[in-house]
């Protein structure tokens, strides 16, 4: 039979599995666990700190960003503003020289002048 042979290392196998099981139901000392305690309150601490700092670099940063957010709105906006106004003063300009045409020639240059006048007040003012 081969059960000899197995013998010595069957015998040896349940030696190192004793030992591991034995070593699993050690006790750590007092000192140990304190000190396992004071590294895993600093590390916890540390985390802690990282976390936060972290969160406040973000928290910059995303204010950062909806600053210039905001700075672009403002700047499309009054754009919009300006350009507004001035295709609204275009449009009346256009509409003010089709009246002057139903005018004979003084009053006609006259008309369009005051026209041109205030569309050219329009784009200063647009500026």
């Amino acid at each position: 039979m081969n059960v000899p042979r197995k013998m010595p290392s069957l015998l040896i196998a349940f030696c190192m599995l004793g030992l591991i099981l034995t070593a699993c139901n050690g006790t750590e000392s007092v000192s140990d666990t304190r000190a396992d305690v004071a590294d895993a309150r600093a590390e916890g601490r540390k985390n802690v700190a990282d976390e936060r700092r972290d969160a406040s670099e973000n928290l910059i940063e995303a204010q950062q960003e909806s600053a210039k957010a905001d700075a672009a709105l403002m700047k499309a906006s009054n754009q919009g503003t300006r350009e507004i106004t001035l295709a609204r003063a275009e449009a009346s300009h256009k509409v003010s020289i089709e009246k002057c045409e139903a005018m004979t020639n003084d009053l006609r240059k006259a008309c369009k002048d005051a026209a041109d006048s205030d569309l050219e007040r329009a784009r200063t003012a647009v500026n």
